[in-house]
């Protein structure tokens, strides 16, 4: 009964772009069929949807969005939920969410669920002493997947903040298969399909973990990777997290410098009300600690006797 409806919104989409059925119908399917087709009477094959779709001159994605009546799947609002809840620390109603989804038969939302646990493990790995188990599941997806899609690097995207989980080598094969996807899609950017923003933000994680785990070189070796993006030359959010990188890292080695650098960026951040500055705020206080710790331990130059 479902795909039926499609040829319902296909009729209303194509009207309200003055489109005629010939413009949209012809070489797919016959006249007799596409008008039973739009008035949900018969069902298409994926491959004549998708041919509709395109001569309707949009994504597959934004049919499916019109489809649900301007709503986005229950996965996505699930995903957008979660976010919503650990910018805001709600970590009780996160682990909720793993509890109520964590068997679910929808693969996505069993993801969604070892997300919400993994952000809590993030945070509170150190105090609760968590378990990595429920996570394997999603590390073994990912290690086995053989065709990635836009969708994987975003969702595998947040293994790699995960402190000592797995090994270096892992660690490293994931970033690797994650930066290659975003580039594989790049002819499909737009300003709806925003790619640089979510490479930016793979960036930024596994070089904090490389920082957490005392991996200074590899660290030095992936912001001058994250500088050589042009991807991100037009995205500020890229701009501001290629510039918050290249500072984390100089804090361990001038940290006086770096210091200066970061208080100036993130005042400026502030200044202009941008909406991640106290997500950003906390990561930069956290390696400015760290930062100053081994500067002063192994950087700062001795005082003369």
């Amino acid at each position: 009964m479902e795909q039926t409806m499609f040829g319902i919104t296909c009729r209303q989409i194509r009207r309200n772009k003055g489109l005629t059925q010939k413009e949209i119908y012809l070489g797919v399917m016959s006249r007799s069929y596409y008008a039973a087709f739009e008035h949900g009477d018969y069902s298409i094959s994926a491959e004549k949807l998708i041919a509709v779709v395109a001569n309707l001159r949009m994504t597959m994605a934004e049919f499916m969005f019109i489809y649900r009546g301007y709503q986005a799947s229950e996965p996505d609002q699930l995903h957008h939920h979660i976010q919503e809840l650990y910018n805001h620390w709600q970590l009780d109603e996160l682990m909720a969410i793993y509890e109520q989804y964590r068997h679910s038969d929808d693969q996505l939302q069993r993801f969604n669920a070892i997300l919400a646990y993994a952000l809590v493990y993030i945070t509170s790995n150190h105090s609760l002493k968590m378990s990595t188990t429920p996570i394997d599941e999603l590390w073994a997806y990912f290690m086995n997947l053989k065709s990635w899609t836009l969708t994987d690097a975003k969702t595998a995207d947040i293994l790699l903040s995960l402190f000592r989980v797995k090994s270096p080598q892992h660690e490293q094969y994931l970033f690797s298969k994650i930066v290659n996807t975003y580039h594989r899609f790049e002819e499909l950017y737009d300003q709806e399909n925003n790619l640089a923003s979510g490479l930016a933000n793979a960036y930024l994680d596994w070089l904090q973990t490389l920082l957490l785990e005392h991996r200074y070189s590899l660290a030095h070796e992936v912001v001058d990777q994250m500088w050589t993006e042009s991807l991100f030359d037009q995205n500020m959010e890229a701009t501001v997290l290629r510039r918050l990188a290249r500072i984390l890292v100089d804090l361990y080695d001038d940290y006086p410098q770096a210091k200066r650098d970061g208080d100036e960026l993130i005042n400026w951040l502030s200044n202009l009300h941008y909406g991640q500055t106290n997500t950003l705020t906390a990561i930069f206080e956290v390696h400015k600690l760290r930062g100053q710790t081994h500067y002063e331990r192994y950087k700062m130059p001795k005082q003369s006797q």
